[in-house]
Protein backbone atom coordinates (compact mmCIF):
# COMPACT_ATOMS: atom_id res chain seq x y z
CA UNK A 1 0.00 0.00 0.00
CA UNK A 2 2.81 2.40 0.87
CA UNK A 3 4.48 1.84 -2.49
CA UNK A 4 1.24 2.54 -4.36
CA UNK A 5 0.88 5.88 -2.59
CA UNK A 6 4.49 6.81 -3.29
CA UNK A 7 3.99 5.91 -6.94
CA UNK A 8 0.91 8.14 -7.08
CA UNK A 9 2.64 11.03 -5.34
CA UNK A 10 5.63 10.83 -7.69
CA UNK A 11 3.64 10.08 -10.84
CA UNK A 12 4.42 13.27 -12.75
CA UNK A 13 7.91 14.02 -11.44
CA UNK A 14 11.28 12.43 -12.27
CA UNK A 15 11.91 8.93 -10.88
CA UNK A 16 14.84 10.22 -8.81
CA UNK A 17 12.37 11.74 -6.35
CA UNK A 18 10.66 8.42 -5.64
CA UNK A 19 14.07 6.73 -5.40
CA UNK A 20 15.16 9.36 -2.87
CA UNK A 21 11.97 9.01 -0.82
CA UNK A 22 12.22 5.21 -0.80
CA UNK A 23 15.85 5.45 0.30
CA UNK A 24 15.18 7.90 3.13
CA UNK A 25 12.13 5.99 4.37
CA UNK A 26 14.12 2.79 4.76
CA UNK A 27 16.84 4.43 6.88
CA UNK A 28 16.97 3.49 10.54
CA UNK A 29 16.64 6.42 12.94
CA UNK A 30 20.28 6.17 14.02
CA UNK A 31 21.64 5.31 10.56
CA UNK A 32 23.83 7.90 8.87
CA UNK A 33 22.46 8.72 5.41
CA UNK A 34 24.71 8.34 2.38
CA UNK A 35 24.64 12.00 1.39
CA UNK A 36 26.81 11.39 -1.68
CA UNK A 37 24.26 8.89 -2.97
CA UNK A 38 21.33 11.20 -2.32
CA UNK A 39 23.09 14.22 -3.85
CA UNK A 40 24.15 12.06 -6.80
CA UNK A 41 20.54 11.21 -7.60
CA UNK A 42 19.74 14.85 -8.20
CA UNK A 43 23.02 15.95 -9.75
CA UNK A 44 22.65 13.04 -12.16
CA UNK A 45 19.12 14.18 -12.98
CA UNK A 46 20.40 17.70 -13.60
CA UNK A 47 23.22 16.43 -15.85
CA UNK A 48 20.85 14.19 -17.82
CA UNK A 49 18.55 17.14 -18.50
CA UNK A 50 21.34 19.64 -19.11
CA UNK A 51 20.33 21.78 -16.14
CA UNK A 52 22.80 24.01 -14.28
CA UNK A 53 22.54 24.74 -10.57
CA UNK A 54 22.63 28.50 -10.08
CA UNK A 55 21.80 28.32 -6.35
CA UNK A 56 18.98 30.82 -7.00
CA UNK A 57 16.10 29.30 -5.06
CA UNK A 58 12.50 30.51 -5.07
CA UNK A 59 12.61 31.36 -1.39
CA UNK A 60 15.81 33.43 -1.67
CA UNK A 61 15.43 35.34 -4.92
CA UNK A 62 11.83 36.48 -5.02
CA UNK A 63 10.32 39.22 -2.95
CA UNK A 64 7.49 38.21 -0.67
CA UNK A 65 4.14 39.60 -1.74
CA UNK A 66 2.02 41.04 1.02
CA UNK A 67 -1.53 39.77 0.81
CA UNK A 68 -4.55 41.65 2.11
CA UNK A 69 -5.91 40.67 5.52
CA UNK A 70 -9.09 39.31 3.93
CA UNK A 71 -7.03 36.52 2.34
CA UNK A 72 -5.86 35.33 5.75
CA UNK A 73 -9.40 35.46 7.12
CA UNK A 74 -10.60 33.23 4.27
CA UNK A 75 -7.74 30.76 4.73
CA UNK A 76 -8.32 30.51 8.48
CA UNK A 77 -12.07 30.06 8.14
CA UNK A 78 -11.72 27.44 5.42
CA UNK A 79 -9.14 25.42 7.29
CA UNK A 80 -11.19 25.01 10.47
Amino acid sequence: MLHARLRNVCMFIPAEFSTYLRYTRQLDFFEMPDYSYARGLFTGLMATNGWQCDWDFDWTSRHMVCLPDIYFAVVVSCSS
